[in-house]
């Protein structure tokens, strides 16, 4: 199921909980599935004879809520469904939903302090659809009436946001606005960060915001100087406003009216919570590198098998950020899911309520790790060796590739990741834009740089050394929008030398990076699709000589079936790398000439790889090296902090 759909069926359920006495609450979309056609046969076949329409556009444009209602009259007149049919194609104004749009606002806001004073809000909206001429007018007036009226509610000064409309791509892509001509004018202004808020998608998924916002990552020094505030989904207030929608129509509002007190004015005085090196925690299981650390905690490590069943897959990330948003566990948080680590980090609100810090710690490791095998070892470090910790291993200390230099990326997309669920803001932005700062200068300023490259690399290049094939001469198609994917299509590129033109990109979800992957990909093909099950994307892949998986789905995207037939491949060899955990392909048999590496297989090429790196002269020093500078940062880093008190560095513990 794709997130919009699970979005949708999550907002349906919780929609029919406060509309008991309704025979039912039904979600279908015009491109995808559940067809609108499905779901009026579905209506029909349960004797419902009173339906009412929200199209999920509250801002009337032909290119939106005309297709839908195109769509929905063709439909009746082909299943013959007679029903009583209401339809709110309009609902720009209303009262409940500026309120639940303004609630959102003022939630992540507050939680990411973010303040007028220093901050720009800008309201970012569908252009009006190609051919959408007569109404645009129209369609324009309604969004800028809604931003605001959003604003006002918020208690927003006037002169601290904007609207702004994106073009609508012949891709059919969610929409970006034109440039960056106007972000960099509002940080030229003094604008410390932008806040933006998708008017016209209160309901979407989050590959489409990730799409969106990516193109502005690489405007800031950090990554947290573009906000983007999460759809309202299944906001309380949303779920409420389409409920009073439904039974009491359009309640709309009128410029000058009486209004509450604005939101922003009761959230912007947050409780004082220490978010200090005290307060961090970090909560993880990882894979052993075979080193000893000289300095800093000493862990214990888990077996691949019981740390690969606690792994989480992008949407079970999701699910488990959105909880610790619910239960107001830790002030700010993020998850690093990588193939050698799940490890959780985050800001206890009361560090030292021992009582109520253990049974946060209960919580979160419940949540996260569920049944704990016993093989599975979890390490709670708290402040300077939670701090330190994350420096090792963002520096390549705590992988099984010693100096592994992909796993900085990595750290960068777990905060992306946590960013667009709400749950990582100033200060998570801040402690990995200093991890990474860390791991670039122990490699400049240490002998440690010699012995650092990436998995990627170690991965192909044992693929390269097994395989008849060369590199350069082959056709290479890379599946996914990842850290892994882009990883995979530049070591393609800049250690194999294999020309862009011979390398395809297909994505559905880029995960905030679209400006980093073109980047990557350069005059190379990119695919966007809905789902990677769809048969172009057989295609290409049967068209291929070398195939990469840099997704991370629990299930199969791919049937490995499907591939049959498409042309010989004992003449002409395809070699499938999949870099997913959970694996990508199902019925997976032998096909003669079609070769698989299983993300198992390329565990053991890197650790192969990695015993090699160990080996070489001089290593042992330039680990000493390493350790002895980070060591040095941690010691700088409690003395920039007062000297917080914490454990000895030299001699961490686990639990």
């Amino acid at each position: 199921m794709s997130p919009l759909c699970s979005t949708m069926a999550d907002l349906a359920r919780a929609l029919q909980g406060l509309l008991p006495q309704c025979s039912g609450v039904f979600t279908a979309t015009v491109h995808g599935q559940p067809s609108i056609t499905t779901v009026l046969k579905q209506i029909k076949s349960r004797g419902i004879d009173d339906l009412t329409v929200v199209p999920l556009h509250p801002q009337f444009s032909h290119g939106t809520t005309g297709a839908v209602m195109r769509e929905l009259y063709r439909s009746l007149c082909d299943t013959g469904l007679d029903v009583s049919l209401k339809t709110l194609t309009s609902w720009y104004d209303d009262v409940g939903y500026v309120n639940a749009q303004a609630r959102m606002l003022a939630e992540f806001a507050t939680s990411h302090m973010l303040l007028p004073n220093d901050t720009q809000l800008v309201f970012f909206a569908r252009a009006p659809h190609v051919g959408d001429v007569a109404d645009s007018g129209t369609y324009v007036h309604q969004v800028r009436q809604t931003a605001d009226f959003v604003a006002a509610r918020l208690g927003w000064p006037t002169d601290r946001y904007e609207v702004w409309f994106g073009d609508w791509p012949s891709s059919g892509a969610f929409p970006q606005p034109d440039s960056h001509d106007d972000v960099e004018r509002l940080f030229a202004s003094g604008v410390a960060r932008v806040l933006l808020c998708y008017l016209t998608s209160p309901v979407d998924c989050r590959g489409d915001y990730v799409h969106a916002s990516a193109r502005y990552d690489a405007l800031s020094a950090s990554s947290n100087r573009v906000l983007v505030c999460p759809a309202l989904n299944r906001h309380g207030a949303f779920v409420t406003a389409l409920k009073n929608l439904i039974l009491q129509g359009t309640r709309p509002l009128v410029h000058g009216q009486v209004t509450p007190k604005p939101l922003l004015q009761a959230l912007s005085q947050p409780e004082v919570i220490d978010i200090g090196p005290a307060s961090l925690v970090m909560i993880g299981a990882s894979l052993s590198n075979g080193l000893t650390p000289r300095f800093g905690p000493q862990l214990r490590y888990s077996e691949a098998t019981a740390l690969g069943s606690v792994k989480k897959s992008r949407k079970e990330l999701f699910e488990f950020l959105e909880w610790v948003n619910e239960q107001r566990t830790a002030i700010e948080a993020f998850v690093w899911d990588t193939c050698q680590r799940v490890e959780f980090y985050g800001w206890l609100r009361d560090p030292d309520d021992v009582a109520g810090r253990e049974c946060s710690i209960a919580r979160i490791r419940h949540q996260l790790y569920g049944q704990e095998p016993s093989t599975l070892k979890v390490n709670v470090l708290f402040g300077d060796d939670a701090w330190h910790h994350l420096m090792r291993t963002a520096s390549g200390l705590n992988s099984t590739l010693p100096g592994d230099t992909d796993v900085a990326e990595q750290l960068r997309t777990a905060l992306r990741i946590a960013e667009r669920a709400g749950t990582a803001g100033y200060s998570s932005a801040r402690l990995v834009e200093r991890a990474v700062e860390v791991s670039q200068r122990v490699r400049s300023n240490t002998s440690w740089g010699r012995f650092s490259t990436g998995y990627c690399f170690a991965a192909l290049s044992r693929v390269d050394e097994v395989s008849d094939l060369q590199f350069a001469e082959c056709r290479h198609v890379v599946i996914g929008g990842s850290t892994t994917s882009r990883s995979v299509v530049a070591t393609l590129s800049e250690h194999f030398h294999v020309p862009r033109r011979q390398m395809t990109l297909v994505y559905r979800c880029n995960h905030g990076q679209m400006k980093l992957l073109r980047a990557a990909i350069g005059n190379g093909k990119r695919i966007r699709v809905n789902a990677y099950s769809e048969q172009a994307v057989v295609s290409e892949i049967a068209d291929a000589d070398f195939v990469y998986f840099g997704i991370d789905h629990r299930e199969p995207v791919i049937d490995a079936e499907a591939l049959r037939g498409w042309r010989d491949y004992a003449a002409r060899p395809l070699q499938i790398v999949d870099f997913n955990s959970f694996g990508s392909l199902s019925n997976a048999g032998p096909i003669d000439g079609v070769s698989v590496w299983t993300a198992s297989d390329l565990d053991q090429a890197v650790t192969a790889h990695a015993e090699i790196t160990r080996a070489r002269g001089n290593f042992a020093q330039a680990l000493d090296e390493a350790e002895e500078w980070i060591l040095n940062q941690v010691s700088a880093a409690r003395s920039a902090h007062g000297g917080a008190p914490g454990v000895d560095v030299r001699a961490g513990s686990a639990t």
